[in-house]
């Protein structure tokens, strides 16, 4: 058995068992047969339920197995599920349908039409997915249905790192991050979680990412320089992964961070006493006004530090009392000229009472007297004016340096990218396919040109078309059913798939040998006529022509003899001069008379030639 005999007997089996599932699913035996299956050879044999449901067996088992695991994927029971629906057509076997209500527990759903469910729901995602249509929003949440995990290169340190899970049962499409302590260049290893024979699971590997120029970059950086301060820096590398809504994985970017702190100084606001004496002074005088002692020189320092670790609540303090100091500035001054506006009242007062009322005014005057003095008081007791100034504390900031790293990829798994030279093979199978794909249409076309010529020179175009047959004799008749037959009988016994479209070609060939002449006779026939329609209507038209112009040009030396002789009867006239003007009126009336006569007959000539013209036509 050959390669391509071997490819079609598979394939006609395969047809057979499909419909022989198909029966069974309703009855309980079911014929199958292939005619031809193989070097005319047919294939003939029946096969009940009960074997079907043996040989299927080990697929019900797996079926139910995958069904437990999408549940402990989910963390659910088969008791948590309340209506499970059958879809697909392999739901249709009964055995399937039986173990898996033992399974369930329950009676399983049957009312959706499950080939119209799967083709409404993914023509709706794609145009959701496309953009191109606006439809009724409805939410697809998709999960990755295996695990990821990844593994890092050893190091001294970690000889054997361990496999750590990246994507679990995943949403996609989903993002997930990876940030590890590594200075050197190291791998990425991605594994796929797997189920073996046995029932454990084994880590597949899947791609290796190689992440190179790390130690450059961190160099750049500023990672090893001598002078960096190593409390509050640190340095990571990130791997960011994507997996799309397919669940393929792709390397979203990589990068090397380092974030490094460094001295800085900031600006620190302080606010101080300013002396009466000298304003360039600065004072850092107590409540009571006493000016502290200067600090001695071994006191410096402590002060200095003792300055750093001052709390900004301290300075939001003094920043507080310094507001409050022209408050309190303006509500001595109102409290002044409310005072000095009571004297005035009082003054106006006394003048206008009478002398029974002095004492009281003697008692107010005391009084404002006293308020002064306390108000004279209080300025003396003001407290010192003070000044904020700014300055350079040193302290420390962190730095967030960054740089983008390249991974180059490489898979483990099969299949792997392709290399120049199996991509020029590939090129060159696709253009052995397309070839191939071309020539199988260049034969259906010859053939099906083949197939509608005989038919139509059998029927309708050439022997039952009346306009054909004084074009062809007999003999020529016996000669193109005699072609025709032969073709005919061609195609039923000889003509197969391997027959190439220049056979067919051949046919069409020798058939259009025998029934172009007869149609090139009856166009060259209908050409000549045609010529010779065109040649007697130029002819006639020609003639025409030539009449109208001779009849014309006699029209024309009619009239001009006639205004001769009216010329000449004018001259006459005048030399007799006894003419009757009468006589002369009915001799005008003749002449008209005559000339119209004259000219009817001249017009209706032409109209008889236009209808003995007609008549010929």
């Amino acid at each position: 058995m050959n390669t391509n005999a071997g490819y079609k007997a598979v394939t006609k089996l395969m047809r057979a068992a499909q419909r022989a599932k198909e029966m069974l699913s309703a009855n309980k035996k079911a014929l199958v047969s292939v005619e031809g299956i193989y070097d005319e050879m047919d294939f003939n044999t029946a096969l009940t339920r009960e074997r079907f449901d043996e040989l299927t067996a080990p697929l019900v088992k797996r079926a139910i197995a995958t069904a437990e695991q999408a549940l402990q994927n989910a963390g659910l029971k088969a008791e948590d599920i309340t209506h499970l629906e059958l879809m697909g057509g392999g739901t249709r076997v009964p055995a399937l349908q039986e173990a898996l209500t033992a399974w369930y527990g329950k009676q399983l759903g049957r009312s959706l039409n499950t080939d119209e469910a799967i083709a409404m729901g993914t023509g709706f995602q794609v145009a959701k997915l496309s953009g191109a249509f606006r439809v009724r929003g409805f939410s697809l949440i998709n999960y990755s249905t295996y695990n990821i995990s990844f593994q890092l290169s050893p190091t001294e340190e970690v000889p054997k790192p361990a496999i750590r899970k990246l994507f679990e049962f995943s949403k996609l499409p989903s993002k997930k991050l990876i940030a590890v302590n590594r200075t050197q260049d190291f791998n990425v290893t991605l594994f796929m979680t797997v189920k073996n024979a046995d029932g454990g699971f084994e880590h597949v590997p899947l791609q290796h990412y190689v992440l190179d120029k790390v130690n450059t970059s961190f160099h750049a950086m500023g990672f090893y320089k001598e002078d960096k301060i190593t409390n509050g820096s640190k340095n990571t590398m990130e791997i960011k992964f994507k997996m799309v809504d397919d669940g393929v994985i792709t390397l979203e970017h990589s990068q090397a961070k380092y974030d490094e702190v460094v001295n800085a100084t900031k600006k620190v606001r302080k606010v101080i006493n300013i002396t009466d004496t000298d304003t360039n002074t600065t004072s850092t005088e107590t409540e009571d006004g006493a000016a502290p002692a200067e600090p001695k020189e071994g006191e410096e320092a402590a002060e200095g530090e003792q300055k750093e670790a001052e709390k900004p609540a301290e300075a939001a303090e003094d920043a507080g009392k310094e507001e409050e100091k022209p408050a309190e500035d303006a509500a001595e001054e109102k409290a002044e000229e409310a005072a000095e506006d009571d004297k005035k009242e009082d003054a106006e007062g006394e003048d206008k009472e009478g002398e029974g009322e002095a004492e009281d005014g003697e008692k107010k005057e005391g009084d404002e007297a006293k308020e002064g003095d306390e108000k004279k008081d209080k300025k003396k007791k003001k407290k010192p004016k003070t000044k904020v100034i700014y300055e350079d504390v040193p302290t420390l900031k962190t730095n967030n340096n960054k740089r983008s790293l390249t991974a180059k990829i490489e898979f483990v798994l099969n299949p792997f990218p392709m290399n120049s030279s199996q991509m020029q093979d590939a090129k060159d199978t696709l253009t052995k396919l397309n070839k191939r794909d071309e020539e199988k249409r260049k034969i259906s076309e010859a053939k099906n040109n083949l197939e509608t010529l005989i038919y139509d020179t059998k029927y309708d175009k050439f022997f039952d078309d009346e306009s054909l047959k004084p074009y062809y004799n007999e003999s020529e008749a016996e000669a193109i059913h005699a072609i025709l037959s032969e073709v005919d009988e061609w195609l039923e016994m000889e003509s197969n798939d391997d027959t190439t479209a220049k056979e067919y070609k051949a046919k069409i060939k020798a058939i259009k040998a025998l029934t172009d002449p007869v149609y090139q006779k009856k166009e060259d026939f209908i050409e000549s006529e045609r010529k010779k329609e065109e040649e007697r209507i130029a002819a006639i038209k020609k003639k025409e022509a030539e009449e109208k112009k001779k009849a014309k040009e006699e029209a024309k030396k009619k009239k001009k003899a006639e205004e001769e002789a009216k010329k000449a009867a004018g001259d006459g006239k005048a030399e007799e001069g006894e003419a009757k003007p009468e006589d002369a009126e009915a001799k005008e009336g003749e002449g008209e008379a005559k000339d119209d006569a004259e000219q009817a007959k001249s017009d209706e000539e032409p109209k008889k030639e236009d209808e003995a013209h007609d008549g010929d036509l």
